[in-house]
């Protein structure tokens, strides 16, 4: 019997955790337009669908050991981040961990699709590369439904 009320505490707490990930005070709708400068580049995260739109996907940046919040998706949102050219190592965390490899040049944008799927008990995500196919598809429409959010300073001190 303690070892069931045990496991579900951990449960709970788990999900505590899980549920305030990139929470709704760390990330904020952006007016800001999306630009590349010539020194950087730009990754676009986007989640076009509406599917488990509750649930939060938080992305990290995990390349260097010291891991970095880069933020959270909801249904229909994205996300834009800045980075010097070279290789890096996304995540995003929903259920699962899924991760991504980028090499990016500086002037240059790009974009990681967030892919939902059912999960067990909440979402599963995985990362997906937009290539240049891709973002001359029609289906690529679908980015532009998506709404610009933004890290809050609340968000950086959180993490």
């Amino acid at each position: 019997m303690k070892k069931m009320v045990k496991a579900s505490v951990l449960f709970l707490a788990l999900l505590f955790f899980a549920a305030s990930c990139g929470g709704s005070n760390y990330m904020a709708p952006s007016t800001a337009q999306i630009a590349t400068s010539a020194d950087m580049a730009t990754i676009i995260f986007y989640r076009s669908t509406k599917y488990g739109g509750g649930i939060k996907s938080a992305i990290f940046d995990v390349t260097e050991p010291e891991m970095k919040f880069a933020g959270s998706l909801i249904s229909r949102s994205k996300i834009a981040i800045q980075v010097p050219a070279g290789q890096y190592t996304f995540m995003v965390k929903g259920e699962n961990d899924d991760f991504a490899q980028a090499t990016v040049e500086a002037g240059h944008t790009y974009y990681m699709a967030v892919m939902v799927y059912p999960g067990v008990m909440k979402a599963r995500f995985a990362l997906n590369p937009v290539t240049k196919e891709e973002f001359s598809a029609p289906s690529f429409e679908k980015f532009d439904i998506c709404k610009l959010y933004e890290k809050t300073p609340a968000a950086d001190a959180w993490f």
